[in-house]
């Protein structure tokens, strides 16, 4: 009994300092995008309101908008799907936010069937693939990039971080709730490795413009 008393307070402090460590590397991931040209931004889908963008997809999207005007990247891959087929998908709610603010919309590639941050890696993936892209920025709100540039190398991506500068995540409370919640799905990342890439219907020829439950606070 002692032997296994000695042990748990050995290993008590060990398993904190890991829970603790997790929120302290998603806050301090350097996330914000540095120099270079890339061929392709890939923007993680958010919640949409009918045919509109929320303010967190909306902050992404011009930041990905930025990026192409500047000529940063040459293509704009716009992901996720929807849970009901009543709705537009994120993907398509995005095209039209781009176009009507002058996109070109033969830079503008769509992936619609994603639901979770990781579908939409693998599956912009594919898309990339076929259209000729070899590097990729991943453009999402700072405290989403650790975890999404782990599932990014998971599926085989060169990819950057490109953190949004206009994300809605600036006071605290909605700070505290997006950590928490990155914090939640990084450390089943780091307890059970790497998942493999889902598989998706749809084909991954290049289509050119013409965590799914909690989606909504993407």
């Amino acid at each position: 009994m002692k032997h296994k008393r000695s042990w748990l307070r050995f290993l008590l402090p060990l398993a904190v300092c890991a829970v603790l460590s997790v929120p302290v590397q998603i806050g301090l991931y350097r996330s914000a995008l540095g120099e270079g040209h890339f061929d392709a931004a890939v923007v993680l889908g958010a919640a949409v309101y009918g045919p509109a963008p929320s303010p967190v997809f909306a902050a992404r999207l011009d930041f990905a908008l930025d990026l192409l005007n500047t000529k940063r990247v040459r293509f704009v891959i716009l992901t996720g799907g929807t849970r009901s087929t009543a709705t537009p998908t994120e993907a398509d709610v995005g095209l039209r936010y781009l176009l009507d603010r002058g996109a070109d919309p033969e830079s503008l590639l769509l992936e619609r069937e994603s639901r979770t941050t990781l579908e939409n890696l693998c599956f912009a993936h594919a898309i990339g693939r076929a259209a000729g892209v070899q590097s990729y920025v991943i453009v999402s709100d700072p405290l989403h990039l650790r975890r999404a540039l782990v599932y990014a190398a998971d599926s085989g991506m060169r990819a950057t971080p490109g953190a949004t500068p206009y994300t809605r995540y600036q006071s605290f409370l909605p700070r505290a709730r997006f950590l928490a919640r990155e914090s939640y799905f990084y450390s089943r990342r780091l307890l059970f490795g790497a998942s493999a890439c889902p598989t998706t219907q749809h084909s991954t020829s290049a289509q050119v413009a013409d965590e799914s439950a909690l989606r909504s606070v993407h």
